[in-house]
């Protein structure tokens, strides 16, 4: 048509079987006017342009078309009529890109054809060339139909179509510089702004420039949308999907992130923006939302890595994808933050997925959030969510939660744990913290404690922070890190995180680490001050700056929040912290209190200092405070002693001791005077200063002594030359006054208090001369003593002694003045003892005459001795007054009276014997033990917590007694010896005669210890006499630890002070150090703080360093006695046994328990009702059962031991265990787990009704026995002997465990707990698998289950592989457990081999070809398998199966090929059998022999021995003999089983020989001969185990030698029988013997299994094949059924079951094995290979899946897109077509098997 048209158009140039022509209405000129489609005419210059316009997007004109994949536009030249190319564009497809696009295409043309909603998409890449050598790369996807499930679509009679391509290479362009179209396959004008072209069936309006709009809704507008939203944005989805997968793993550097994937991937993410048309924003929308719905990983997420270039190390990142689906904050992806580089390390760390950050990145997580989704973002508020979320404890090193060290989580150190702190707190400030949002912070585990713990956020319990945190240096888990939190102190302090630590709130802590770190500290002898040490320097240092940090200055004015001075003053008025120097004490460092402060000199050079540094005042210490700064010393100014202020120190030394000034010189007294007398015109209070003034020693009288002037008495400055030397005249007692001595000090004083000023004649004038009647004799005698000072004349002299000379001078004791002619001489003191009182001149008036001037004494005595005193006393004298006092002692002389004739006659005997001139040395010896010395008094509170040594009024003697040098001497021996006085000044020589006598300087330690021992046991009731008891011993501790003293002495007594002094222990119940001491309480103590400076002497008298693991138990043992009679313990008790306990088990885990063995006899221990018995009573649950179940059952049967973790022995049960097993045997628990076991309940159980058809228990014992297992299990025992164990070993022990193991499947399976051999009621319970122990091996008892739940099966290999690595000796290690359990998964070699290799285990082993491989054809049969050849002959044999062949008298391996048809009778049956050579070999059947099976026991025969289940738990060695499992109907002749199964009886045994017999003596000689043979060893004993076998045999013989008697015209057998006997006897006993060695070599642990142990040698089972095919029909008939209903997806779903059971039998008739092939299709390719009319089955197969056939696909929705399901998604027209095919492989596989 139209030929004539087309011959213009070059048809030599265009054929029409090469394309279609389009002819366009183009016309010029005139024709344009006349034509009646388009009169428009058309110029060149129009063409030009149109060629130029299709020349701009060359790629738009081609890129969508179907069938077009090239355009050229050629121009036709005027002259040669030629083509000339102007322009060309092509498109060209990979070949897989091009079968993708055609299968897409097809399926399309289907899906149009069809009524049916179809659905389909694809991917494919394309090339697009241009004539101007531009050529670019796309990607393109396409669709038809809908994959979302639309009501709109369903209405619809179009089937939606669309695509979309992206441009992903351009030579000569960027891809960023790309602006999409609009298409309806030719692109539609303008740019949709997105970033690839998209196409769809789209309405488009009448003009075809744009999509269809109009006002409102309509169907074209609807279509429109509804392409966009249902079709468009998914497959745009799945388009990013398809580029990502299409990208290469790549590694990029830290700057590279932001751009790795910009041009390559995320420059094809469309975005909302003004450079994309409105009309599309909403699609986009719908492609993120689709992104999440279909959850695509499209998101990458950075991994980083190191790598390593000479010594650099370059940070690289690779990438790995996730999706936005996942909606927990630990999975979702989080888009990184540019500005925090340093923080991504940190969070991949911790696991988040990160996703580079990028410009493009950032867009895309908008649009993200546009559309609805929810995408997170790396921000503080994400972080934290993050971190509550997650785990942080690093599980490489510890399981456990926070809190944990830094180091043992991930965030690994502290400056990581800062940066992520300071990044969570970035979006907070203190200011927006209110009391409702305090609480946000909570739970977020940033809480970096200084001891470098990190813990959770909990403003519930804060904890403090402060830059000095060192201080608090035993509080580091109640201080968060300061560098850590420094910058956010604010912040967190609002949230009551932390809480600043503040000077008061420092206290409770400060205080008791101040006592601890003096403890370390000397103490001082003499000021009673602690000694600083370093450390405890460089500790003040810090509490100082601590303490300058939170005061402020005197004269500051700070907010009233900040302490000053003296406030600290007041918090810490006890706590030595104040360092000082004291001067007096060569400039000793000390700490005195902050009470004290006051006290201290403030720095200073002035004199005044040194005065007062002598009367013991301290300076700060200058070197210590110098480097605080200027503010110490401001502040510290305040507060010390001001020297300069008269006021301030006259208020310091008025509180001292007066015997202090006894330091100060005579000039230091002056000018401390002067110093303070020149205050009382500064001083506000003058009258408050004079007070204190006059109340010091430091005015000096005329005596020169210093006294204080605040008395009542007048005060005078007495200018006199004599006051001094006779004070008593300057001072008469009427006068009542105070005579100052005349100095420049004085005179000061007196011109400022007016005080007069005397002189001599003046006193002499005013006070003696009128008053001299009145004075007594020795004011006389002093009066003449100051004339005798006189310097008068002879003449004077003489008046004067002749005017004395008469006067009665001395007054005798009884009150008379009498001469000196009267009186003994004054000077001899034992005068006074030996003689009445008033014969001797009284000593005073010799004292007061001579005033010790021996001149003048020695010119008194003369003159007296001269007027007739008695001079010279006699030691005899001296010892008879002695003897006489202590005679008068004995009486009822006054006491006073007594001891003061003891005093004066002990006086003069130490005078009389240090007399140098009169060596009278050995006078004390001579007088040393008589009795007549008073001891001192003993002090009153002493005297009444213990009678003293000698009771008052009783004299002692010298000897034995202690000289009173100290008063608290007492304190330490007043009950063990006397103490005396010496009356005179105590010289070293006189000390040395006392002791030469026996008295004692020193106390002696034996007399302290036994003081203690005399006054240990006394009872005190009072608080006066405990404190003086604990004085007592306190004394007592601190002088003997000086001492050498015996400890024993002390031994057993009570003798140490607890319970606050209130009473005494003995050594052995205290120790120096005690946890938990409080808890001992009254049974253990701890050695108080007060006395732990006496540890010395408590170790030396038995006191333990730590309490002892024997203390313990004496613990016990005292709770014990205390609570025997009581029905329970009371709290108190309670707690002190639970500490006990655990002190004794830690006590004995660090030091052993010899001490136990020797020194305990019973050890008490606590049981469940809450008292204590002897351990050895105890019973303890270390059994594994569950403890609910074996406890209940126990209760009220045995005591048990209460729980340790009661204990504070923490939950560890087997720490537990160990610890009781570090007791001694005799005190150890009795352990449950030694006489409690659990059993099977056998009454209830109930044995699985398949018996060995169960394919649950099989499926266990096949892997368990399968030579592939063994080769695993060599392999991995060599591997963990590391080689030591030999590949024969190895293998031995492996047999041992196959035949040790016994499984036994049960329908119902219960167990129960026994103890003692006696079941336990309430125990029962049921279980899925159970095992068994016995002497040499296991049984498994598994309770069956049909649908083999891999939680079932696991649960049965984790017990298998427990108890063979048990039967092993445990000898696989804990690491290789896992790997035992997938060796027993692995169904051949090829997976042992590859799970070896996986877990790293070297493949070892050497391969057994019979364990892998059946024998090869040909090979002798080893002789250990004789006896399992069967000697039947009525046997049936199958194609393929493994026989012996009896040839020259051995046995070898045959394979039969085929049954030989003709035979005439069973006897004469003849096979095709392979034997290795070239061709098969014809034999007879009597020459033939199958291997012995196990017989399967029928259901109702197992019924029937359910009540005898011990029957089937025979040991494998007495199981020996096997019955033959018949192969049934094998040859094709027969139909029904051969009856070759033993006989019940012996009548039916004989039945049967005779009917063999019958029929084998119609055979030839040679065969009958064979058959004789196999006659007789089948029945021989040595052969056949059945009890009748002995009759049945002899009946045997008796009918051979019956029929073998000479009969005509017969052969005869008789001849040779004998000989025949004792050979086939021969061979009865060799296989009776080769069976009876296998069993020994594998020790009874195999039974005597020809195919156990040969595992692959095929054994066809035609009976099982036809079983499975009877099922297969049955389920094909069933698939008939269901066709037409409406439910195609059950036809189809029958069908495969047909199918597969079909392909199951097909291998049971091949080698007798359920297929390890799950899928049909493995199966057919394994099944065609078995026969050649089997060779179809895999492309029948192929066709049937293609038909719909599929398990699961029929059956699941989630096989399908969301909304279908299985109904609904297969044509029904299929259904026939598959049931066609199903019969066609049944009908194959049914005549194969039969």
């Amino acid at each position: 048509m139209y030929v004539d048209v087309y011959k213009s158009f070059l048809p030599d140039k265009f054929s029409l079987k090469e394309g279609t022509m389009f002819r366009l209405p183009l016309r010029m000129g005139t024709n344009a006017n006349t034509s009646k489609i388009s009169q428009q005419g058309l110029t060149d210059h129009d063409m030009k342009e149109l060629c130029s316009a299709l020349s701009e997007d060359p790629e738009g004109l081609i890129l969508f078309l179907k069938n077009i994949c090239k355009i050229t536009v050629h121009e036709i030249s005027e002259d040669s009529r030629g083509l000339k190319t102007i322009f060309e564009v092509e498109k060209n497809l990979p070949q897989k890109s091009r079968e993708e696009k055609d299968a897409f295409v097809k399926h399309l043309q289907n899906a149009l054809k069809s009524e049916k909603l179809a659905t389909q998409k694809t991917f494919y890449e394309t090339t697009i060339s241009t004539s101007d050598k531009r050529q670019s790369k796309w990607i393109v996807a396409e669709q038809f139909g809908s994959f979302k499930d639309s009501f709109e679509l369903k209405l619809s009679d179009k089937l939606p179509q669309a695509s979309l391509a992206a441009r992903v290479n351009t030579k000569g362009s960027s891809v960023m510089d790309f602006k999409g179209e609009a298409f309806c396959s030719l692109p539609l004008p303008g740019k949709t702004g997105l970033p690839v072209h998209v196409n769809g069936n789209f309405e488009v309006d009448s003009a075809r420039r744009s999509l269809w709009k109009e006002d409102g809704k309509s169907k074209k507008s609807n279509w429109n949308e509804i392409l966009k939203q249902n079709v468009i944005a998914p497959l745009y989805a799945d388009l990013l999907h398809y580029i990502r997968c299409s990208i290469a793993a790549k590694k990029v550097s830290v700057a590279s992130t932001d751009s790795c994937f910009r041009t390559e991937y995320l420059c094809f993410w469309p975005t909302v923006s003004k450079d994309v048309c409105p009309d599309w924003h909403e699609m986009i929308h719908e492609v993120y939302r689709s992104l999440k719905g279909k959850g695509l990983d499209v998101i990458p997420v950075m991994k980083s890595s190191t790598r390593k270039i000479a010594d650099r190390k370059i940070e690289e990142y690779s990438f790995d994808w996730c999706n936005v689906s996942e909606t927990d904050s630990l999975e979702a992806p989080y888009l990184a933050n540019f500005t925090n580089y340093k923080l991504m390390p940190i969070l991949e760390d911790l696991g988040m997925k990160l996703v580079p950050y990028s410009t493009n990145m950032q867009k895309i997580w908008k649009s993200f959030t546009d559309a609805g989704v929810e995408v997170k973002e790396v921000s503080p508020s994400t972080v934290r969510t993050f971190l509550r979320a997650k785990p942080l404890n690093d599980p490489t090193q510890t399981d456990e939660d926070l809190p944990l060290p830094i180091s043992a989580t991930l965030i690994k150190d502290e400056k990581r744990c800062s940066e992520l702190l300071s990044f969570c707190l970035k979006d907070f400030s203190s200011q927006k913290v209110t009391q409702d949002n305090s609480n946000l912070l909570n739970g977020l585990p940033l809480l970096l404690t200084k001891g470098k713990i990190l813990t959770v956020f909990n403003s519930q319990s804060p904890k403090w922070i402060s830059v000095y945190e060192n201080l608090f240096f035993h509080y580091e888990d109640k201080f968060a890190d300061y560098q850590t939190n420094k910058d956010h102190i604010e912040l967190l302090q609002s949230s009551r995180i932390i809480q600043k630590m503040t000077l008061p709130c420092s206290e409770k802590y400060l205080k008791p680490l101040i006592q601890l770190l003096l403890e370390n500290c000397y103490v001082d002898p003499h000021s009673g001050l602690h000694v600083p040490n370093e450390k405890m320097l460089k500790w003040l240092k810090s509490l100082w700056r601590f303490i300058m940090s939170e005061i402020k200055a005197p004269t500051s004015r700070d907010d009233e929040s900040n302490l000053i001075l003296s406030e600290v003053r007041k918090l810490f008025s006890d706590c030595y912290i104040l360092p000082v120097v004291c001067p007096r004490l060569k400039n000793k460092h000390l700490l005195q209190t902050m009470k004290h402060i006051s006290s201290v000199v403030f720095a200073s050079h002035k004199d005044i200092s040194g005065i007062l540094f002598k009367l013991g005042f301290m300076t700060s210490d200058h070197v210590f405070f110098s480097e605080m700064g200027q503010q110490v010393y401001s502040c510290l100014h305040h507060e010390l002693l001001n020297v300069d202020d008269q006021s301030s120190v006259l208020d310091q030394v008025y509180n001292i001791n007066h015997p202090e000034f006894s330091h100060l010189s005579n000039d230091d007294m002056k000018e401390f005077q002067m110093f303070l007398q020149s205050g009382l015109s500064k001083s506000k209070d003058n009258q408050e200063y004079v007070r204190k003034l006059k109340s010091l020693p430091i005015f000096e009288t005329t005596h020169g002594e210093r006294v204080r002037i605040d008395g009542p008495k007048k005060v005078y400055v007495l200018n006199n030359s004599y006051s001094v030397r006779f004070p008593d005249l300057f001072n008469l007692p009427n006068s009542n006054s105070i005579f100052l001595k005349y100095n420049p000090e004085n005179y000061k004083l007196s011109e400022t208090l007016n005080i007069q000023i005397l002189d001599d004649l003046q006193y002499f004038m005013k006070f003696i001369l009128p008053a001299v009647h009145q004075l007594t004799e020795t004011q006389i005698l002093h009066s003449l003593k100051l004339l005798l000072s006189l310097h008068y004349s002879s003449e004077d002299k003489k008046t004067i002694i002749s005017s004395l000379k008469t006067v009665k001078l001395i007054r005798s004791s009884q009150g008379r003045l009498e001469p000196a002619s009267y009186y003994f001489d004054e000077s001899v003191e034992l005068y006074k003892t030996m003689l009445p009182q008033d014969k001797f001149v009284p000593e005073i008036f010799w004292t007061e005459l001579c005033e010790g001037d021996l001149l003048v004494e020695q010119e008194a005595k003369e003159l007296v001795r001269e007027f007739g005193m008695k001079h010279v006393v006699s030691n005899d004298e001296i010892i008879n007054f002695a003897y006489q006092l202590e005679s008068e002692a004995k009486g009822k002389g006054r006491i006073e009276d007594l001891k003061l004739k003891s005093s004066l006659l002990f006086s003069e005997a130490l005078n009389k014997a240090c007399d140098a001139k009169d060596n009278k040395e050995r006078l004390l010896e001579s007088i040393a033990d008589i009795k007549f010395i008073f001891p001192v008094l003993i002090r009153k509170e002493l005297s009444n917590y213990h009678q003293p040594f000698a009771a008052e009024g009783t004299t002692v003697k010298i000897r034995g007694s202690l000289i009173d040098k100290k008063p608290e001497h007492q304190d330490l021996i007043w009950t063990s010896m006397p103490i005396i006085d010496l009356p005179v000044y105590t010289t070293q020589k006189l000390m040395q005669m006392i002791k030469n006598a026996g008295a004692h300087e020193e106390p002696p330690p034996n007399c302290v210890t036994s003081n203690i021992r005399n006054i240990c046991q006394s009872s005190c009731e009072t608080d006066q006499l405990i404190k003086t008891r604990a004085e007592v011993f306190r004394s007592s501790y601190a002088y003997l630890q000086a001492k050498r003293f015996e400890g024993n002495q002390l031994a057993g007594l009570p003798v140490v002070l607890v319970e606050k002094d209130t009473k005494l222990m003995r050594p052995d119940d205290v120790c120096l150090s005690l946890s938990y001491d409080l808890d001992f309480r009254p049974y253990l103590y701890k050695i108080t703080p007060e006395d732990a400076m006496y540890a010395p002497f408590f170790q030396k008298i038995g006191v333990k360093n730590k309490a002892t693991a024997e203390q313990y138990c004496n613990v016990l043992a005292a709770v014990y006695t205390d609570s025997c009679d009581k029905q329970k313990l009371h709290s108190n008790q309670l707690r002190t046994v639970k500490q006990a306990v655990e002190q004794l088990f830690k006590s004995i885990s660090a030091q052993g328990n010899e001490t136990l063995l020797e020194n305990v006899e019973t050890l008490y221990l606590p049981a469940v009702d809450g008292k204590l018995y002897p351990s050895s009573t105890l019973y303890y649950n270390d059994t594994v059962f569950e403890t609910k179940r074996l406890e209940e059952a126990l209760e009220n049967k045995f005591l048990l031991l209460e729980k340790l973790s009661e204990c504070h022995l923490g939950n560890d049960k087997y720490k537990h265990h160990q610890l009781l097993q570090l007791l001694p045997q005799k005190f150890q628990p009795k352990m449950l787990s030694e006489f409690t076991e659990e059993r099977v309940v056998k009454s209830k159980m109930q044995l699985c009704e398949l018996g060995t058809g169960c394919e649950f228990s099989g499926w266990f014992d096949k892997h368990l026995s399968s030579g592939a297992f063994k080769y695993g299990l060599i392999c991995l025992i060599r591997e963990n002997s590391q080689g030591k164990i030999t590949q024969e070993d190895a293998s031995n022990k492996c047999e041992q465990i196959f035949g040790s193991i016994q499984i036994i499947c049960c329908k119902t399976l219960e167990t129960a707990l026994w103890l003692d051999k006696q079941p336990l009621p309430k125990t029962d319970e049921e279980t899925d698998v159970f095992v068994e122990r016995g002497q040499q091996g296991c049984t498994f008892y598994l309770k069956h289950n049909d649908g083999m739940a891999l939680k079932v099966i696991n649960e049965v290999i984790m017990t298998l592989t427990k108890e063979i690595n048990a039967l092993l000796g445990n000898r696989i290690a804990l690491v290789h457990l896992p790997v035992l359990g997938q060796l027993l998964m692995c169904d051949d070699l090829q997976d042992v081999r590859k799970t070896l290799a996986k877990n790293q285990i070297r493949d070892s082993a050497e391969t057994e070809s019979s364990s892998f491989s059946p024998a090869a054809p040909g090979t002798e049969v080893p002789g250990e398998w004789h006896d399992c050849l069967d000697m039947n002959v009525l046997n049936n044999f199958e194609e393929g199966e493994y026989v012996g062949y009896s040839i020259d008298d051995k046995y070898i391996y045959a394979v039969i090929v085929e049954e030989l048809p003709g035979h005439n009778g069973r006897y004469s049956w003849r096979y095709k059998i392979e034997v290795g050579e070239d061709e098969p070999i014809e034999v007879s059947c009597v020459d033939l022999f199958q291997f012995k099976r196990e017989k399967k026991v029928k259901t109702e025969r197992r019924k029937c021995m359910e009540s005898e289940p011990q029957k089937k738990m025979l040991k494998p060695e007495e199981n020996t003999c096997m019955e033959l499992e018949p192969l049934t109907g094998a040859g094709p002749h027969s139909s029904k089983p051969s009856t070759n199964s033993l006989p019940a009886s012996v009548e039916e045994a004989k039945r049967e020989i005779d009917k063999c017999l019958a029929e084998i003596w119609r055979l030839p000689e040679e065969e009958r001969h064979k058959a004789i043979k196999r006659l007789y060893l089948r029945w021989h004993p040595d052969k056949n185990c059945q009890s009748l076998a002995n009759e049945a045999f002899k009946y045997l013989q008796n009918q051979i030698d019956e029929l073998s008697k000479p009969k005509a015209g017969d052969s005869t057998f008789s001849s040779r029988n004998t000989n025949f006997y004792q050979q086939w006897n021969q061979e009865a006993r060799y296989h009776r013997n080769s069976r009876e060695r296998f069993s020994r070599g594998y020790r009874g642990f195999h039974s005597y299994n020809f195919w156990t142990h040969n595992e692959n040698v095929p054994r066809p089972d035609r009976e099982e094949a036809r079983r499975w095919c009877r099922q297969a029909r049955c389920d094909l008939n069933a698939a008939h059924k269901d066709t037409g209903g409406g439910s195609t997806e059950w036809c189809l779903f029958k069908v495969h079951q047909a199918v597969e059971k079909s392909l199951i039998a097909a291998c049971y008739k091949r080698n007798g094995q359920h297929p390890n092939s799950s899928s049909i299709s493995a199966t057919a390719a394994q099944v065609s290979c078995y026969s050649p009319q089997l060779r179809d089955l895999p492309e029948i197969v192929k066709n049937l899946q293609t038909l719909g056939v599929d398990p699961k696909r029929t059956q699941y929705p989630n096989c399908h897109p969301y909304p279908h399901i299985p109904n609904g998604q297969f044509r029904s027209e299929n259904e026939m077509l598959a049931l066609n095919k199903a019969s066609e492989l049944l009908n194959k596989i049914e005549a194969y098997v039969n």
